[in-house]
């Protein structure tokens, strides 16, 4: 009985410590994008060309294609919006998607040293229109095939 007891209490007291931390879990795969942000970012990953990038405003492992390489170069990818108002007065939702990879398995030029990235801006116009905001960084893996 005694033993019953002190496993309940600490269920208890693990479950109260569970509901005063809020975590945040990425969207499962296939589901309906609940937030303004992860619609955004739905709407832009729908032409495919950016789906080693998480599909909610987070940063996670992710395996980025390269030339020579069947099996891709282990990196991180991250998804973020964001949200400007033009001199023109319109709004503006702009989806980044950034890729970080170690300089020793991907370069171009420079010292193996180092985590080099690259990052796409998407622009979601006020009519609806997704067009390409440009990109900036490390020449990307992907770029080279």
């Amino acid at each position: 009985m005694k033993h019953a007891l002190v496993l309940a209490l600490i269920a208890l007291a693990a479950a109260g410590c569970g509901s005063s931390h809020q975590t945040v879990n990425p969207p499962m795969p296939g589901t309906v994008p609940s937030t303004p942000a992860d619609t955004s970012i739905a709407r832009v990953q729908a032409d495919g060309r950016f789906g080693i990038f998480p599909n909610s405003q987070t940063r996670t492992g992710c395996v980025i294609p390269g030339p020579g390489i069947s099996y891709g170069i282990k990196g991180t990818c991250q998804t973020r919006v964001s949200h400007e108002v033009r001199s023109s007065g319109r709004p503006v939702t702009i989806v980044t998607f950034t890729e970080y990879w170690p300089a020793r398995k991907f370069r171009t030029h420079g010292p193996p040293t180092g985590t080099l990235q690259h990052s796409w801006r998407m622009e979601i116009r006020p009519e609806g229109r997704i067009v390409s905001g440009g990109s900036d960084g490390n020449f990307p893996p992907q770029s080279a095939f």
